[in-house]
């Protein structure tokens, strides 16, 4: 086999929940729908070839990752939010060598008509 190099990307998108994140206080009390995409740089080569989870990435460990930085912290930034889920990737997840996370707030409240506010980071391991 010639000699080659794999780019695999592995996406969880338009993961949803409802949470209290936000600046103003009505945003503690109140709440809003979010939606949180997570795109992960892995080489799947092994995994695919043995067909074996042990050896690339559990969705639903991240998604339970995400969940509960969504559901069950409470930040003030959109910012705030993806930095620290994109780090909790890299530190859960050997396998993974960058991580990208963008979170969105549905009609955020702007004091006009906004379908949704994001903030997209991209962390990679060095």
């Amino acid at each position: 086999m010639p000699n080659t190099q794999t780019h695999s990307l592995i996406k969880l998108n338009k993961m949803t929940f409802y949470a209290y994140h936000g600046v103003l206080p009505q945003e503690a009390v109140l709440g809003a729908h979010y939606e949180v995409d997570a795109e992960l740089s892995v080489d799947i080569t092994s995994a695919a070839l043995n067909d074996d989870l042990a050896q690339t990435i559990d969705y639903g460990m991240v998604y339970m990752l995400i969940k509960t930085e969504m559901t069950e912290t409470r930040q003030q930034l959109l910012e705030t939010l993806a930095y620290r889920m994109a780090h909790k990737l890299l530190e859960t997840f050997a396998l993974v060598d960058r991580t990208t996370i963008a979170v969105r707030k549905l009609h955020p409240p702007l004091g006009g008509e906004c379908h949704s506010a994001e903030v997209s980071y991209t962390f990679i391991r060095s």
